[in-house]
């Protein structure tokens, strides 16, 4: 029996790790398997590192997609640590902003 690598969200993740990325479809965040890397050059914002993902033997909701690096959560994440879709602050985020508020 082989080993199941984790990521820790440092660095990159391992080929064949799960990750969380949130699909807008379904709003919900879905477990995917990292199968590669591309690294691409936009003029905008520099170099940006895309993840490529295949859909989890465990999830029938999702394909064959890619994500900026940015955009994959370890699955182990709490989930008040990753974003609400529509909002780039977690939930934990913005209820530490309304115990700090006057």
């Amino acid at each position: 029996m082989g080993t199941k690598s984790i990521w820790d969200g440092v660095d990159l993740p391992p080929i064949g790790c799960d990750v969380l990325v949130h699909l807008s479809g379904c709003d919900a965040y879905v477990r995917h398997k990292v199968a590669g890397f591309r690294i691409s050059r936009l003029e905008e914002c520099g170099w940006m590192i895309w993840v490529d993902l295949e859909r989890s033997a465990s999830d029938a909701r999702s394909s064959k997609n890619c994500r900026f690096l940015e955009q994959c959560y370890p699955v182990d994440t709490d989930p008040l640590d990753l974003p609400v879709s529509g909002c780039l602050k977690t939930p934990r985020q913005q209820m530490l902003e309304e115990q700090v508020r006057p």
